[in-house]
């Protein structure tokens, strides 16, 4: 990824923070790392988030990547010939 990717992942998780739409459970997490100190949980749920929101990017792509390659293995459709039309099956 490069810095701008990397900046709108976090833009998208300090907006997360800021409308209180937070992933429920790296919230819980951050909070009982911190013993329910806000300012520390918020540091720490905004680096957890952006970890996950990273890989969850990485896995989009790798699975786009697996489908692409899986079509191009796929055996084209036999080629018929215009004889090969004519011949009943």
């Amino acid at each position: 990824m490069n810095d701008n990717d990397q900046d709108i992942i976090y833009q998208t998780a300090l907006k997360e923070i800021e409308s209180g739409k937070l992933n429920a459970f790296l919230w819980q997490r951050a909070l009982d790392l911190f013993s329910n100190d806000i300012a520390k949980a918020k540091k720490h749920y905004l680096e957890m988030r952006v970890k996950a929101m990273q890989e969850s990017v990485k896995d989009h792509v790798k699975d786009e990547i697996k489908k692409e390659m899986a079509k191009l293995a796929a055996k084209p459709a036999d080629f018929l010939s215009a004889k090969d039309l004519l011949k009943k099956r």
